[in-house]
């Protein structure tokens, strides 16, 4: 409606000013401009005029004072010549140095005229004479030569003679130009005077003529716009309307908007909105800063390839262009290296943004962090598929069994009908001894299927371990050399003695087969805590405290493949008819059935660690056990943290434990990595590293090309095995800071304050 009236009110035809009023107004604006311009240039004379007569008088000034210095040199080395006071040295050297800088002041002030310029070449000469006679005077005085004062009164009298008449010739010739620049400017002076005089009354004049033009038209306009301002007042009114109208949907608009960031920046995931065309962030929510790492201030109005790698960046905009050609969403399932957290795996969707003539405007993302999901569900696949592989051992194994009865029961009675028959004897023990053989084979696929029958009973592995160790130096050979290493104060566990036996002895042979051309094999026991991590990433694992038994060798290790297959019923690598690939699916089963777990740490060319966790006795503790049941407060601290893991899952789960102690942590995955953090200039406190890494360097090594960077750096080390090894081959004895994998939080923040606070 305002628009309306606005239009209404342009159509009624304007007034203008009659053109002879406009012609008088414009010429007498003009006369006054005139005027003021010639004023100006007058006065500009005047000043410029002014400055010409200051500037005769500071001449004349100057060579006062050049005539002045010169005699004060004079006088002072006239006293000295009379009386030898040096007092009177003192006003011949302040004259002396002065004279020089006075005579450059004046030849600067008189450059526009060559002829005092010349005078002023033949004053220098002069006064450099005297001041010269004057300096031989003085020497010849202090050489003790006398009766030199009146000849020199006498030469240096001539001398300023000379300069008197150089000063007062310059003088004369600055005092005719002082005259001719005096009377200018007094005519410069009387002319600017004139003008300003007849150009103010002009100026009035021209002035009143324009206000009673001005003043008339005035008055017609104000009648016009009292007549506008009637018209407008009704459009103001609706405008008012309407304006209100824009305010409340603006409001509405407004708290649309703050509930719809509040939705984006809650999203549990990355929402980010880039631009179609050259594909520039222009959203990020607060996920996208968790997940990458970066900042919004880093990430909004930049591109790909100014944020990431560019094989990565690279990758983004392809996909980009995918969606956009797809002209619908499209899903993609990858790794993504994120400063943050490394390297994960994301699930993101694409969908572009149209405009109203159909053309593609923004790129709408939604990035989801899937690798702990794709994780427990690997995790879980597994399970399930020994579960299943378990329940049809055990099926196959329960009618084997049911088989061999009837096979071992025959071969019996054969034997007793053939005693006199010593061939036909021999062929039924053949049968027997094989069926006996089968029966060792379904035994052991009922401890996988966790159907055996057990006969679990309290016992402590620490008394057990003496006589084991010994029963396998015996079996093992003398090129294995076996350690046994008892953990102190040992909890007591529930299970069937005999199959911790066999257990031992099956990874025994294992390890020894491993190490053809002879080795080093632990035993150990220690107490552990398998916490909700740990559970989270083994989800057959419940958390609590464990009686943890372990068999490390230094034989060939296992690729990651063969780990994950290494329990699996029938799976083995030795050659045909050297193994039947069961013995660790039989500890496997009777690590389930006994309620604890099984874990295998190995790599090629570093040994291996079969670790058997059984479940602790409650209240069979003993020793000082019962006071270790109460935790201690977790110590912690402030220290900066380097912390090297290979394996993410690990990595995270050990950041998360430090940062929760008070620590400031920096990762690397590997030994060169982080020897570039360590090369920088942020100060690192402890190195924090896993023994067996990849790209070629090991823990130890890493830790000694650190301290070639700090020597005083403190190192702390962990590994998954009891034993480890250098990449020659060499067994590395214990560091002083070691810790086992998995530890408990409470291990974990002792070591770290026990490496930061040793002081060796």
């Amino acid at each position: 409606m305002a628009s309306v009236a606005t239009e209404q009110a342009g159509r009624r035809p304007r007034r203008l000013l009659p053109a002879g009023r406009v012609a008088g107004i414009v010429i007498a604006c003009l006369l006054i401009v005139v005027n003021s311009i010639y004023s100006l240039v007058a006065l500009r004379a005047l000043q410029r005029a002014n400055g010409w007569v200051s500037h005769s008088q500071e001449v004349q000034l100057q060579l006062d004072d050049v005539l002045s210095l010169v005699q004060d040199a004079t006088g002072g080395q006239r006293g000295y010549l009379l009386t030898g006071d040096e007092r009177f040295l003192a006003a011949y050297r302040a004259a002396h140095q002065q004279v020089a800088r006075a005579i450059e002041t004046t030849r600067a002030l008189t450059a526009d005229n060559p002829d005092q310029q010349q005078r002023i070449a033949a004053l220098e000469t002069a006064a450099n004479d005297v001041l010269d006679r004057l300096a031989d005077g003085i020497a010849r005085r202090e050489r003790g030569e006398t009766g030199i004062a009146a000849a020199e009164l006498t030469a240096n009298k001539a001398r300023m003679d000379r300069i008197r008449a150089l000063t007062a010739e310059m003088e004369d010739a600055e005092a005719q130009l002082y005259r001719q620049r005096s009377a200018e400017a007094n005519a410069r002076a009387a002319e600017a005077r004139y003008s300003l005089i007849f150009g103010t009354l002009g100026s009035l004049l021209l002035i009143a003529l324009i206000f009673r033009l001005i003043q008339g038209e005035a008055r017609r306009s104000e009648a016009l716009v009292r007549e506008r301002t009637a018209e407008l007042a009704g459009a103001n009114a609706s405008l008012r309307g309407e304006i209100a109208s824009r305010a409340k949907a603006e409001s509405e608009l407004r708290r649309t908007r703050a509930f719809l960031d509040t939705v984006i920046e809650n999203i549990p995931g990355m929402v980010f909105v880039k631009d179609a065309r050259d594909h520039r962030y222009l959203l990020f929510n607060r996920g996208g800063e968790e997940l990458l790492g970066h900042e919004r201030g880093e990430l909004v109005g930049k591109s790909d390839h100014e944020i990431f790698p560019r094989a990565q960046a690279d990758h983004f905009v392809e996909r980009d262009r995918a969606a956009l050609a797809a002209g619908a969403m499209i899903v993609t399932v990858e790794e993504t290296a994120t400063r943050r957290k490394g390297v994960r795996i994301l699930e993101t969707k694409k969908l572009p943004v149209l405009d109203e003539e159909g053309r593609p405007q923004y790129i709408l993302g939604f990035s989801e962090d899937i690798t702990d999901r794709l994780a427990t569900e690997q995790q879980l696949r597994q399970a399930q598929k020994m579960e299943a592989i378990g329940q049809l051992t055990g099926g196959v194994a329960h009618d084997f069994n049911n088989i061999l009865a009837v096979i071992l029961g025959n071969a019996e009675l054969l034997l007793d009908l053939v005693g006199d028959r010593p061939e036909a004897a021999e062929l039924a023990n053949v049968v027997m001894n094989g069926a006996l053989r089968g029966a060792e084979l379904t035994r052991r696929l009922l401890a996988f299927a966790r159907k055996q029958v057990l006969q679990p009973q309290v016992i402590d592995l620490n008394e057990r371990l003496p006589g084991i160790v010994e029963m396998l130096r015996r079996t093992l050979g003398e090129t294995i050399h076996v350690t046994a290493t008892p953990g102190e104060g040992l909890w007591r566990t529930r299970a069937d003695p005999s199959q911790v036996e066999d257990a031992l002895v099956n990874l025994a042979i294992n390890a020894r087969d491993a190490m053809p051309k002879g080795g080093d094999l632990t035993i150990a026991t220690a107490n552990a805590h398998l916490d909700e991590h740990y559970a989270a990433q083994h989800v057959e694992v419940k958390p609590g405290d464990y009686v943890m038994l372990s068999v490390t060798d230094t034989g060939i290790g296992m690729a990651p493949e063969i780990v994950e297959r290494a329990t699996e019923p029938f799976f083995t690598t030795k050659e045909s008819g050297k193994g039947t690939g069961l013995g660790l699916s039989m500890i496997y089963g009777f690590a389930k059935q006994s309620g604890g777990h099984l874990k295998i740490y190995s790599e090629p060319g570093y040994g291996t660690t079969v670790k058997l966790y059984l479940p602790r006795v409650e209240g069979e503790a003993r020793g000082g056990e019962a006071a270790a049941r109460t935790a201690p407060p977790l110590p912690g601290g402030d220290e900066t943290i380097l912390l090297v893991e290979d394996n993410p899952h690990v990595r995270e789960v050990a950041k998360r434990q430090l940062v929760d102690l008070g620590y400031k942590v920096r990762t690397a995955e590997s030994g060169p990595a982080a020897l570039a953090v360590l090369e920088s200039d942020e100060p690192i406190d402890l190195l924090f590293t896993d023994v067996v890494m990849p790209e070629g360097m090991t823990g130890y090594e890493l830790a000694e090309a650190a301290r070639q960077i700090h020597p005083r750096l403190k190192v702390l080390f962990t590994t998954g095995y009891e034993r480890v090894q250098s990449r020659n081959g060499n067994g590395h004895p214990d560091p002083a800071h070691m810790i086992r994998k998995p530890y408990r939080k409470q291990e974990l923040a002792e070591k770290v304050r026990a490496a930061l606070d040793d002081e060796g």
